[in-house]
């Protein structure tokens, strides 16, 4: 059964709904939307019952990153919000709605099922207002997607919505419509994804020192909003709102975001070319470059050679021995306070238990100062060997150009 579709469906009952990849797709048709486990690429897109008429309402995301009592907007049709009151928006002005969908977001939250309820305008016009979760990685829910229209007139689609989540060291789990939305690779199990492995693939991205402010090791932020843009397969840009909150402190800390595609006609892709200039630099062979933010440790560029065996190591988070770890810290605290603006440091790292330790040296300079000053690194092994990528991880080698150990 069809409960978008369904004129007599009862008054906030909950029903249940499976999404293997896309869960706010929303069939107005007489079958229901499909689902695939096959990966986004075979994401179905329903259209509208020949001859209905599309509404002009609008879908309202609101977030339950944190406290699902304080839910806020973060999208009201294509215009993305930051963390505004639910009673700002345009489901927020239809009063005789509000008491149904604070309550419908409630029991959504809760139970993790789609939701809906009938009303009466004031003017006495039959009403509903339906409620679909987004789920995060770890199965919460991190956002509910809210419609509130003619019970029984057409009901638009559902924007695209996807959620990801970061841990303290900056390590991202994703949900199949984030990995969509955001193109990364969903083939890894789990798929993560690093900061500087996330943030290359963007031919723009707001305020990304604004959103390096939620891993601050002291005084972080607990909110961020941006949006950034993407080039997709067939070279269209793609605008995408990034809404982030933040809860706990040390290694428990965990940045939650909702993501949301906001592309219209308008859309045009304006390039951050600091990125873009340092992305294109000859990069000597055996070496790479990185660019660090000396407020986080995050290293969010990463850039070598073509075919580099280097070139995987954007894939992962090094592990340092104990000695390199405060060595790290020592001297971004340093050159983040202006203690010193260059360094000179030899470090050993691996990528996993089974590696070897690699012992590399680094050339730090600080280039940028204010608020989150950065520093330019340029790495290189110290061995009279070659760098093997990463063992058994077959997006390195791919990388590398070598094939995978068997």
């Amino acid at each position: 059964m069809d409960i978008y579709d369904n004129p007599d469906f009862e008054s906030h009952e909950t029903v249940p709904l499976a999404f293997d990849v896309d869960p706010l797709v929303v069939s107005q048709a007489d079958e229901p939307a499909i689902s695939t486990a096959d990966g986004p690429a075979l994401w179905h897109r329903t259209q509208p019952r020949q001859g209905a008429s599309q509404p002009r309402d609008k879908w309202v995301v609101v977030e339950t990153l944190c406290d699902p009592g304080q839910p806020s907007t973060v999208l009201d049709g294509r215009t993305p919000r930051a963390f505004t009151r639910l009673n700002h928006s345009s489901i927020g002005r239809l009063a005789t709605a509000v008491p149904s969908v604070t309550r419908l977001i409630k029991t959504c939250t809760a139970s993790g099922a789609a939701q809906t309820e009938r009303f009466t305008a004031s003017e006495g016009q039959p009403m509903r207002t339906i409620a679909v979760p987004v789920l995060g990685p770890t199965g919460s829910v991190n956002a509910v997607a809210l419609w509130t229209g003619p019970r029984h007139g057409p009901i638009p689609e559902i924007p695209k919505i996807g959620s990801v989540e970061w841990s303290a060291a900056g390590i991202a789990t994703s949900t199949p419509p984030a990995q969509y939305l955001l193109r990364l690779s969903y083939l890894d199990t789990p798929a993560s994804h690093t900061v500087p492995e996330m943030l290359a693939g963007f031919h723009n991205f707001s305020d990304r020192l604004g959103f390096f402010s939620l891993f601050n090791l002291d005084d972080p932020v607990d909110r961020w909003a941006g949006t950034a843009t993407k080039i997709y397969e067939d070279g269209n840009a793609h605008q995408l709102h990034i809404a982030a909150h933040a809860r706990g402190t040390g290694p428990d800390r965990t940045i939650r975001a909702i993501v949301c595609d906001i592309t219209d006609d308008q859309t045009r892709a304006i390039p951050d070319v600091s990125s873009l200039a340092l992305r294109a630099m000859p990069i000597p062979a055996g070496h790479a470059l990185g660019l660090a933010d000396l407020k986080t440790g995050f290293i969010h560029e990463w850039l070598t050679e073509p075919g580099s065996p280097l070139a995987g190591w954007r894939h992962h988070n090094p592990q340092l021995d104990n000695a390199s770890q405060m060595l790290a810290a020592t001297t971004c605290y340093e050159l983040a306070t202006n203690i010193r603006r260059t360094a000179d440091t030899r470090a050993r790292v691996r990528f996993t238990s089974d590696d070897a330790w690699i012992t590399l040296h680094a050339r730090w300079n600080r280039i940028a100062d204010g608020e989150r000053p950065q520093a330019l690194l340029e790495v290189t092994p110290i061995s009279s060997k070659p760098i093997p990528p990463v063992t058994n991880c077959s997006l390195c080698h791919d990388m590398s150009c070598e094939p995978t150990a068997q």
